[in-house]
């Protein structure tokens, strides 16, 4: 079992609070997507520090209750910062023959880590064959993926994801909103083949 070495998921710790009420509401908006065939879903940002990966970790374990076998999956080969929450030491996406998902401390959810390396270049394993027939072969095991990738401002490498994914989800700031940045953002990814399917706005 892959754990936490603190619990960052919000959404667990305080099931109460109004975080956790908006995390049940964009659950609600996001199961309307997963009925009609969309189970692999891009999570990005405009801008770094946005609450990406907390919202993933927050997001994760509110599908799982439904019940929803779900995966969380470290699609940021660079920062790996999922990865080096949950302090895997699994093969990751960097060792796609060995990948497998394992179980984490967040109930009913499973991980895969970007890998134990960070990459420069990782737009070998994000345009392979090998990584679309992964996904596939997940989709069938999993009822939704959700894949926490780099920030627009970082790299281009989201829009690597793009063709694998069924579907985008924008995590904007209040901090840092600056509307016209996060429109292009939505505009690109379209372009890109990929619908976005709303926006969470943290902070």
């Amino acid at each position: 079992m892959t754990s936490l070495p603190f619990d960052l998921s919000i959404y667990c710790t305080r099931p109460d609070s109004e975080y956790a009420e908006a995390i049940r509401t964009t659950r609600t908006n996001i199961l309307r997507h997963i009925t009609s065939g969309r189970k692999i879903l891009l999570v990005t940002s405009t801008w770094e520090g946005e609450g990406k990966s907390t919202t993933c970790l927050s997001l994760a374990p509110a599908l799982a209750e439904v019940p929803l076998r779900t995966l969380l999956v470290d699609g940021d080969l660079r920062q790996r910062s999922l990865s080096g929450i949950f302090q895997s030491e699994t093969p990751g996406l960097d060792q796609l023959s060995q990948a497998q998902p394992g179980s984490t401390s967040l109930r009913g959810v499973s991980f895969v880590p970007a890998g134990k390396a960070r990459s420069t270049d990782p737009s070998g394993i994000l345009i392979s064959i090998e990584l679309g027939n992964w996904l596939m072969i997940q989709r069938e095991k999993f009822d939704v993926i959700l894949i926490d990738t780099p920030p627009l401002s970082a790299c281009k490498d989201t829009f690597l994801w793009a063709p694998h994914c069924d579907g985008a989800m924008i995590i904007a700031s209040r901090q840092k909103f600056r509307g016209l940045a996060e429109g292009h953002l939505s505009e690109d990814l379209r372009e890109h083949g990929i619908p976005v399917l709303g926006v969470i706005l943290t902070g």
